[in-house]
C-alpha cells in the first residue's frame, strides 16, 4: 500500500510540476519561491525516496519497540501463574489483535486491555502456568509480526490521507491563484 501511494503521489507530482507555470502571479504573493518551484523541490525528495526504496524517511512512520510480558504481581520476579501482565503495546491495539497474538500459545480465559494515547497495557488470563511460561518465552522483549504488520497498515493509511491532504492543498492553491483545475471524478 506504500509503495502505491507513493507512486500515485509521484505520478501527481510529476503532472503538477509539469503543469504549474513559473511565473509568480501579480496579485499579492510575495512569497520567495514560486509555486512550481515548491512542486518540483516535493517532486525531487519523492524521487529520492522512492530511488532509494526508502520508506523510513516518510514523516510519521510508526515505531514498534518491543512488549513486556511477565507473570502479573508485584516486583521484578513475581511467582508464576496463568496472569501475565504485557506492556508495551501501541495505542491502537485492539483485544482481538491480543487474542490473535496469544492464542497462538495457549487458551485465554480473560483479558482485560488499557489503552491510551501514548500506549497500551493488558492482563491477559491464560488456561495454565505452563501456557503463561510459553507467552513468556515467546513474546518478552519482542514486536509480534502481527503487530509489525498492523503497524505498516497504519503508516499506508496515514501516508494516503497525507497525500490526500496534500493533492487537496495543491488543489486549492492552484484555484486561489487562477489556475484552471480538471477533475476527474470517474476514479
Amino acid at each position: 500500500q506504500l509503495e502505491s501511494s507513493l507512486a500515485r503521489l509521484r505520478i501527481v507530482l510529476h503532472h503538477l510540476t509539469s503543469t504549474v507555470p513559473s511565473q509568480k502571479p501579480a496579485h499579492g504573493w510575495t512569497e520567495a519561491e514560486s509555486l512550481h518551484e515548491k512542486y518540483r523541490a516535493a517532486f525531487e525528495k519523492l524521487e529520492e525516496v522512492v530511488e532509494k526504496g526508502d520508506s523510513s524517511t516518510v514523516r510519521g512512520k510508526t515505531r514498534l519497540s518491543s512488549i513486556t510480558v511477565k507473570f502479573q504481581g508485584r516486583g521484578e520476579n513475581p511467582p508464576p501463574s496463568d496472569n501475565l501482565y504485557v506492556k508495551g503495546l501501541p495505542g491502537w491495539v485492539t483485544e482481538a489483535d491480543l487474542e490473535s497474538i496469544f492464542t497462538e500459545v495457549g487458551d485465554i480465559q480473560s483479558m482485560k486491555l488499557k489503552a491510551a494515547d501514548w500506549g497500551a497495557i493488558a492482563f491477559i488470563r491464560l488456561a495454565n502456568k505452563t501456557q503463561a511460561q510459553r507467552a513468556i518465552a515467546k513474546y518478552n522483549n519482542r514486536v509480534p509480526r502481527l503487530l509489525e504488520k498492523k503497524a505498516e497498515e497504519v503508516d499506508a493509511k496515514r501516508l494516503s490521507a497525507e497525500i490526500t491532504k496534500g493533492m487537496l492543498r495543491a488543489t486549492v492553491d492552484q484555484l486561489a491563484r487562477g489556475i484552471t483545475v480538471i477533475v476527474d471524478l470517474r476514479k
